[in-house]
């Protein structure tokens, strides 16, 4: 969980800067560089896992931090104060740690009518809704709850998404050699003598190709508008089937 949660906030910090100052970041080489640090400190005794700070990065940046040099700065100040100020600072209230806190949530909270209306824009009503989903567990249980809730959701949507390939039937466009698909080109015309002409956008594996038979049946019965499968066919069985796959660069032994 600590690991997750980690990455998480380190992630979101590196993207957030990233933009900020006009960078470019790789997921991967994050986790790998998370993984070494934390891999190497685990053999010195007493380190703590160490990860990314979305509030420090802040606060880093505003001050007018632009490379490792102020990380390496904040952490020669913090040794120093762990060794020789920490009893001066012990009954420090917690209310003014909570104050620096408070001051960079407040100006992540800024930016959300902004990336709402963005979302509202793009019409990605399945990142609004997970976007809500994660700040109601957050603030109703703990953050905890709200980033499990909501990285579970997000695999369950990447199963979905990876499991059903795009599938669409192509036609020609008259007075051409064009051929494309007809649910985006109404003009397009489909070949009359019994051939079906399918697309399939997606690599083919062992988790979308479950379903591939039965939806290539109903492509071939119902076309490519929703249909309910008590239905009676709207289309003439095809006597001949032929795959269009220039976008598919894979496929696996299932």
């Amino acid at each position: 969980m600590i690991s997750v949660v980690g990455f998480l906030d380190s992630i979101v910090a590196a993207k957030q800067n990233a933009a900020r100052f006009g960078h470019s970041i790789s997921p991967n080489r994050e986790l790998v560089a998370l993984g070494v640090a934390n891999v190497a400190g685990s053999f010195i005794p007493g380190t703590l896992p160490a990860y990314g700070s979305i509030t420090r990065s802040r606060i880093n940046g505003d001050v007018g931090g632009r490379t490792q040099m102020g990380s390496l700065t904040c952490s020669v100040v913090i040794l120093l104060t762990t060794f020789f100020l920490l009893p001066y600072l012990y009954f420090l209230p917690k209310c003014v740690l909570a104050s620096i806190i408070c001051l960079v949530v407040f100006s992540l909270m800024l930016e959300i009518p902004e990336d709402v209306t963005y979302y509202w824009r793009m019409s990605a009503w399945v990142d609004l809704a997970l976007m809500a989903l994660t700040f109601f567990f957050s603030i109703i249980w703990n953050v905890e709850v709200g980033v499990v809730v909501s990285l579970i959701v997000s695999l369950l949507l990447v199963v979905h998404r990876s499991s059903r390939a795009r599938m669409t039937i192509l036609g020609r466009i008259p007075g051409t050699d064009r051929w494309k698909p007809i649910n985006e080109n109404p003009e397009a015309e489909e070949r009359s003598d019994g051939t079906l002409i399918v697309r399939i956008r997606e690599n083919l594996d062992f988790a979308n190709t479950a379903q591939l038979k039965e939806r290539l049946r109903r492509l071939e019965l119902y076309g490519v508008q929703k249909s309910h499968p008590s239905e009676a066919p709207r289309r003439q069985q095809a006597s001949v089937l032929v795959f269009h796959l220039a976008d598919m660069e894979t496929i696996d032994a299932s």
